[in-house]
């Protein structure tokens, strides 16, 4: 089972006009778009100017030794790579191992999932999921939703749905 969400506005359905709550845009065109995996909206992410551009958002840091669990539906032009990583700024990276170096290029709705362990001792003060364009891509589409990062938790009770009290005879 996960415990608490890190991230806000995971599910892309609050926007502060053209950006969506919490979210840092980094010279991309972001949109708040109908095509979405569910709920309401999506972020619709175009026309990077440069590499590695793209959105993200800064949060309480990882806590070194915790097992976190990313997870977060994409859906692509099918031509361009998304580089989708969850990092402590300036020490780690932790890509996902669906391609080298984290990059995914989805053709339709689909869901990028990966589990990593935090290396840094303690607790980095910030870490940073993103979604960016991959090397040497300047051009493409994207659509980003339902995305998460939580820890995992060992909650068997919690993820049975039993009651804590419960005795066996």
């Amino acid at each position: 089972t996960l415990g608490t969400e890190e991230l806000l506005n995971g599910d892309m359905e609050s926007w502060s006009g053209d950006t969506p709550s919490n979210w840092t845009v980094d010279i991309v065109t972001v949109t708040k778009s109908t095509n979405k995996h569910s709920g309401s909206y999506a972020l619709k992410m175009t026309n990077p100017t440069a590499q590695y551009k793209g959105v993200y958002q800064n949060f309480d840091g990882l806590t070194g030794g915790v097992t976190y669990k990313v997870t977060a539906w994409v859906y692509g032009d099918g031509t361009n790579a998304l580089r989708i990583k969850a990092s402590d700024i300036d020490t780690t990276d932790y890509n996902h191992s669906s391609g080298a170096g984290g990059y995914v290029y989805p053709e339709e709705w689909t869901k990028v999932s990966w589990n990593f362990t935090a290396t840094k001792a303690g607790t980095d003060t910030t870490s940073q999921i993103s979604f960016t364009s991959g090397t040497s891509v300047t051009a493409g589409t994207w659509y980003i939703d339902d995305v998460s990062l939580a820890p995992v938790t060992n909650d068997l009770v919690g993820y049975w749905g039993l009651d804590a009290t419960a005795t066996s005879n």
